[in-house]
C-alpha cells in the first residue's frame, strides 16, 4: 500500500490510498481532496496511518502523543531497562528441560549464568557487564569465581557441611532430557583421537 497525491481535471488534488493486486492498481480509500498545501499535507498523513495500520496493526503510540512519549522515555536511564527477552526463551527452556529443581548455594547465579552464556556467549567478565548492563543484576566476580568451584566440585576434593552435589545433579538432569530426546535410549560411542594429527598433519 501507498500514499498518493491524484490531480484532478477541476485543479484540485486528492489524497488516496493505493494498493496492487493481481498486477492492476486499485484504491483503497480516497482521504478527500483540496487545492491547499496544508489541508494536503495533513491529509496525507491520515492516509499514511490509516494504510501503516491496515497493513502492519494499530500503531503502539499515536503520532499526536509523541512529544509526551518522548518525554516519559528520555525520564528513563539505562538502570530502569532490563533485557526480558532471553528470560523469556531461555528461562523457560531451563525450567523445561528441568535445571529449575537443581538447588545450589545460588540458584538465581545459576539461573542467570546459564541463560546469559546460552544468549551472549563470552568469558566471565562479559558476562558479569552483561548481566549488569542489560539485566540489572550485579554481582561480585570473585563471587561468581567461588560459585564455579561449587559447580566443579569432584569426589574428595572435600565440600561444606550441607552443600548440595550440583555436578551430579547437572548431569542426572542433562541425561534425561538426553534420554526423553532420543526416544528413551543413550547410546555411547567411545573413540580414540590419538591419531588425528597423523592423518592430517
Amino acid at each position: 500500500m501507498f500514499v498518493r497525491r491524484k490531480h484532478n481535471k477541476s485543479g484540485s488534488t486528492s489524497i488516496q490510498v493505493v494498493a496492487k493486486a493481481n498486477g492492476k492498481y486499485r484504491v483503497q480509500k480516497s482521504f478527500g481532496s483540496s487545492r491547499n498545501a496544508a489541508v494536503l499535507s495533513s491529509l496525507e498523513q491520515q492516509a499514511r496511518r490509516w494504510a501503516d495500520e491496515h497493513e502492519f496493526g494499530e500503531a503502539l503510540f499515536s503520532p499526536d502523543g509523541a512529544a509526551e512519549y518522548d518525554a516519559i522515555m528520555a525520564g528513563i536511564g539505562q538502570d530502569q531497562l532490563r533485557l526480558a527477552g532471553p528470560d523469556l526463551i531461555y528461562g523457560r527452556l531451563f525450567d523445561k528441560i528441568g535445571f529449575g529443581a537443581v538447588r545450589t548455594s545460588d540458584d538465581e547465579i545459576f539461573k542467570s549464568l546459564v541463560v546469559t552464556r546460552l544468549y551472549r556467549p563470552g568469558s566471565k567478565l562479559k558476562t558479569l557487564r552483561y548481566m549488569a548492563y542489560f539485566m540489572n543484576k550485579y554481582y561480585d566476580e570473585y563471587k561468581i569465581y567461588r560459585y564455579l568451584d561449587e559447580l566443579c566440585w569432584r569426589p574428595g576434593a572435600g565440600r561444606k557441611a550441607g552443600a548440595y552435589d550440583v555436578k551430579r545433579d547437572v548431569e542426572q538432569v542433562t541425561y534425561n532430557q538426553a534420554k526423553r530426546v532420543l526416544g528413551g535410549t543413550v547410546a555411547v560411542v567411545f573413540y580414540d583421537t590419538t591419531n588425528i594429527e597423523w592423518f592430517f598433519g
